[in-house]
């Protein structure tokens, strides 16, 4: 086994990234290298090489485009280094617990709410959907009676 330049291995690095590459997997975010190469902009042979641990292939850059293709769920010293939490901030894929929302209702009236689906937020969300679409459905059925009318005058 070739053990200097581009073909020596960061046996270290390579099990962290399959780990989080598993991790992707499992989670269904991707299915394939192929997936991963298409996600990161990159050919499958690269990315085959960079999970094998190559050094050529399994850079620092490599490390960080990985992760900024899955917005950064990774703990990039855990990457590099296996300090820390494998997950940043103990945030898994779908946990919204450092989640905001921000915006503006249909009636102008601006909206934030943190973490919406704490202290009641879920409740509210669905009390709001709900009356957006009474507001919708009270909508409708005026255009309904705008088009009827409309219709009996020029019949």
């Amino acid at each position: 086994m070739d053990t200097t330049g581009i073909y020596a291995k960061d046996n270290a690095a390579s099990c962290r990234i399959l780990k989080a590459y598993q991790y992707l997997r499992d989670n269904g975010i991707i299915h394939t290298q192929q997936d991963l190469a298409d996600k990161m902009g990159v050919g499958k042979d690269r990315i085959s090489k960079a999970l094998k641990g190559y050094k050529g292939y399994l850079t620092e850059s490599f490390i960080l485009k990985f992760n900024n293709a899955f917005n950064n769920i990774f703990n990039t010293d855990w990457l590099m280094e296996e300090k820390g939490e494998m997950i940043r901030n103990n945030q898994s894929v779908g946990d919204i617990s450092n989640s905001s929302v921000h915006g503006v209702n249909v009636n102008g009236k601006d909206i934030h709410l943190e973490c919406p689906f704490d202290k009641g937020g879920f409740e509210l969300l669905v009390s709001m959907i709900q009356k957006n679409q009474e507001n919708i459905d009270r909508f409708q059925n005026q255009i309904d009676r705008l088009i009827t009318l409309l219709e009996k005058k020029y019949e």
